[in-house]
């Protein structure tokens, strides 16, 4: 069990890692389609991470993506709710019975707290934000993990073209043709 929970675990955030994710989220995707409850799911970005490493240098990079976990652990509901880094400095959000509505509470405390952040180099505050891409499963859909996650993946650089530091919504296409969706902009709350 504790190499289970090893295996499962990213080192460097403590976040489950993606091999976690896919397992989870697929056992998740089948329960919810069964009781027609909805899933959500955010996939986030730290906005220009490149350029941040570039700048501070890759140990400064890493203990910004420590940050970033820890305040996705304190914006989640604890033993529901499954924050997993994705790979790199993208990270993914599982929210269970969580309708769009609920997911885009979920990820504007997110983008909040991760903004509102004190991360200190050399004594000097650097600021942090991140993108967002909410995808949701509505419960008389039968969707697949890859197209629930390319959903919130093509909302999240809808998020980076619009402008970085917010959140978008994938919607699926009304006549249920097009799994994939139209991305609606939600304009920031402060």
């Amino acid at each position: 069990r504790q190499l289970a929970e090893i295996s499962d675990t990213d080192q460097l955030t403590g976040l489950k890692n993606r091999r976690y994710l896919n397992r989870v989220l697929d056992e998740e995707l089948i329960r919810c389609g069964r009781y027609r409850n909805p899933l959500s799911i955010i996939l986030l970005d730290v906005d220009h991470f490149k350029q941040f490493n570039d700048n501070y240098g890759h140990l400064v990079g890493d203990d910004c993506l420590k940050s970033v976990g820890s305040a996705l652990k304190e914006s989640i509901r604890n033993g529901v709710d499954c924050a997993t880094r994705y790979g790199g400095e993208e990270f993914c959000i599982m929210l269970p019975e969580t309708d769009v509505k609920g997911a885009l509470e979920v990820a504007e405390r997110i983008r909040t707290n991760i903004e509102n952040m004190a991360f200190l180099v050399k004594g000097d505050t650097v600021p942090v934000t991140v993108s967002l891409g909410i995808s949701a499963l509505l419960a008389n859909e039968q969707l697949k993990m890859d197209k629930l996650l390319k959903r919130a993946d093509e909302a999240l650089y809808a998020a980076k073209a619009a402008g970085r530091n917010r959140t978008m919504i994938a919607r699926a296409n009304q006549s249920g043709s097009d799994p994939l969706n139209t991305v609606v902009q939600h304009k920031k709350l402060n």
